[in-house]
């Protein structure tokens, strides 16, 4: 018999599970941080973006991961933000508008 908990925490999106993602974005956010301020402009997040998820990202999923990057009055965004909630924005736009 399948173990349901394990099978949730295996969902993947863009071939990463919730952890992975987490990883891969923090990662490259913080290695673009080199004032280790936890902000980076807006243009500098959509790239990380476009990079990290490679051609498999489409139009909708980007433009879900970045209305988490809101940018303060000088353009910059806390990049926790988008490390912590993109799977779950992605995961909730797959369910919407996966077949039935």
């Amino acid at each position: 018999m399948e173990d349901r908990g394990n099978a949730a925490s295996k969902f993947t999106i863009l071939g990463l599970d919730s952890d992975e993602m987490r990883a891969v974005l923090d990662n490259a956010f913080r290695n673009a941080d080199v004032e280790g301020v936890g902000m980076l402009g807006e243009a500098v997040i959509s790239e990380i973006i476009q990079n990290a998820f490679g051609e498999e990202l489409d139009d909708s999923m980007y433009y879900a991961v970045m209305s988490l990057a809101i940018p303060d009055d000088e353009g910059n965004v806390w990049y926790d933000d988008v490390t912590d909630w993109a799977y779950q924005t992605l995961e909730g736009l797959t369910m919407e508008y996966s077949p039935r």
